[in-house]
């Protein structure tokens, strides 16, 4: 009877430190971070995990190859998470977060609002939109000169 229960007891424990377990538990916010945290280093995998539907990847790719060109050096502190709203009626979270974008001309840098609309679905989080995310991708190009 002790073996046994020893050995359900070590599965437990094994099960809860693996780092899928911890995702299957992950809010929102953690998601949103683990997706800018993997931008400078160029973890594409997080992008393809998170992503739900072809027009947000593109977008999301798009950022990630913003954020690794020089323009920003793989820069740290270049996003803000602001706040997080759920819709109760829908169960979609809202994560909102502020991106830094310099301006070539003043040097100044602002920061631009993007908004997450993601859904856990079957234990994993699915981005569906992000709004303002064409339009910050649409300025990063015109201050980087390439429109």
């Amino acid at each position: 009877m002790f073996k046994k229960l020893s050995l359900i007891a070590i599965f437990i424990v094994t099960i809860f430190s693996t780092t899928g377990c911890r995702l299957i538990f992950e809010p929102d916010v953690d998601a949103v971070s683990r997706l800018f945290a993997s931008m400078p280093t160029g973890e594409n995998r997080v992008v393809r995990e998170l992503c739900d539907g072809e027009e947000v990847c593109r977008q999301l790719n798009s950022l990630y190859g913003l954020v690794k060109s020089e323009w920003y050096n793989a820069q740290k502190g270049f996003y803000n998470i602001k706040r997080v709203e759920i819709a109760e009626d829908t169960g979609y979270s809202y994560v909102y977060v502020d991106i830094k974008l310099r301006d070539s001309a003043s040097g100044r840098e602002n920061f631009l609002p993007l908004v997450f609309e993601m859904e856990r679905i079957k234990l994993r989080w699915h981005i569906y939109s992000v709004d303002g995310l064409p339009e910050f991708l649409r300025r990063a190009e015109r201050e980087r000169g390439i429109l």
